[in-house]
């Protein structure tokens, strides 16, 4: 994840923005979900129900708002406001799949999650992180907010049959990926956000991002081995529950 950071200085109220240089790890926000589309093209007759859905406008969301703000960064151009919208678009799709493969039906949970964030988003805009501004409270809360519902389906996974041949279920592996980058990405949110609101702490919050970057490589990593095992498993272990 790569972006542009506004960040006032002592010298002048105008904000100055500052580039993202390119770390080793290069956009993994974008090459690992073109990957991640690749691998779901290849196993697309394979795939049905919700995770079909699921899996396609996740991945092709991701893939579409990354490319954009890479590109707006080689650009120059201020891109920060995307990741407000990326971040409220990862929570809505994300959740719908957890909390369904979770209890095989929608909840009130769901929607109040989702009604408690957006309130949350439009506060967060108006009074704390502009659209200008790094989102690192809403991008926290989304992080956490993940790492609990993934949490929640495993505890439910324990309970059920399914635990017998858990490694061959595709939602399994698809909530481990958000379980494993969320509980890595918490941290480094409140921290980004810390060191990018400063300038003398600004080169410090840039070296987080080489972390950022693995964070997006294992989680779609391991959404594309859970969309092998659609493939090369038998289709009882691959269905939703």
């Amino acid at each position: 994840m790569y972006c542009f950071v506004m960040v006032n200085t002592r010298l002048s109220r105008r904000p100055f923005t500052y580039a993202m240089p390119n770390l080793n790890l290069g956009n993994s926000d974008t090459y690992m979900p073109l990957l991640a589309l690749v691998v779901l093209i290849y196993v697309w007759k394979f795939v049905h129900g919700l995770e079909k859905k699921f899996l396609l406008l996740y991945i092709a969301g991701s893939l579409l708002t990354f490319a954009i703000t890479n590109i707006l960064r080689y650009q120059r151009v201020p891109n920060l406001y995307l990741y407000h919208f990326y971040t409220w678009f990862e929570l809505v799709v994300v959740s719908y799949f957890i909390t369904t493969a979770t209890y095989g039906r929608r909840n009130a949970v769901y929607y109040l999650l989702i009604i408690s964030f957006t309130i949350f988003t439009i506060i967060d805009i108006s009074f704390w992180e502009s659209l200008s501004n790094f989102n690192s409270n809403t991008s926290t809360a989304d992080s956490i907010i993940l790492l609990v519902l993934s949490m929640l389906y495993v505890l439910q996974l324990t309970k059920s049959d399914e635990i017998l041949y858990f490694q061959k279920l595709p939602s399994f592996w698809f909530v481990t990926a958000f379980l494993v980058s969320s509980a890595l990405s918490i941290p480094l949110m409140i921290k980004y956000g810390f060191y990018t609101g400063n300038p003398k702490n600004f080169s410090e919050g840039n070296n987080l991002w080489g972390i950022m970057d693995l964070t997006y490589i294992i989680k779609f990593v391991l959404i594309c081995v859970g969309m092998l095992c659609y493939k090369f498993y038998p289709p009882q272990a691959s269905t939703s529950k």
